[in-house]
């Protein structure tokens, strides 16, 4: 029997099959997995930005629920001002203080259609918001220290991520 007689085989079928699906399913995850943790970021030439290189932004919530676990939710907006935002990558990143330590949180980006509408409606501002949200780790203990708020983001065809100090810290007074 040749190989391609071997290969339409049902049998052979079903087992190349459930390989492809296999190998498919380990692929999706190890890209779920790094799009659900915590990672280090080396904040090392990237360049810090404040309002006055034109970006705005506002924390809506810095919030901490204690529970049987604590977990934190940090949600707000952030724009480069005088252009339309068509796509944007934002991700909230808690700086330790004790360490200066900087960690990118799993972020998702949201639609805010009333930033568009409350800074005058000029520009299209709708994938401007951020949600992150988070459960304690062993490398977020924010019941024993304090960490940063920043933004690390990147707007339509910029090159490079910029960060933002935000101001807001969270800790477990928050």
């Amino acid at each position: 029997m040749t190989f391609t007689e071997k290969v339409q085989q049902p049998r052979m079928i079903l087992r190349i099959f459930l390989i492809l699906l296999l190998i498919a399913t380990v692929v999706f995850g190890v890209f779920v997995w790094n799009e659900t943790r915590i990672r280090t970021l080396d904040a090392e030439g990237i360049k810090t930005v404040t309002e006055e290189d034109g970006y705005q932004w506002k924390i809506d919530q810095v919030k901490i629920e204690q529970g049987r676990r604590m977990h934190f939710d940090i949600s707000g907006w952030c724009i480069k001002t005088g252009e339309d935002q068509t796509a944007a990558a934002i991700h909230v990143v808690l700086k330790k203080e004790s360490t200066g330590e900087y960690l990118v949180v799993p972020t998702n980006v949201s639609k805010r259609e009333d930033v568009t509408k409350s800074l005058g409606g000029k520009y299209d501002y709708t994938f401007s918001g951020f949600e992150a949200t988070y459960h304690e780790t062993k490398k977020l203990n924010f019941s024993e220290e304090a960490f940063d708020i920043y933004l690390l983001a990147k707007f339509n065809d910029m090159e490079d991520n910029v960060l933002i100090n935000t101001g807001e810290v969270l800790y477990a007074g928050s």
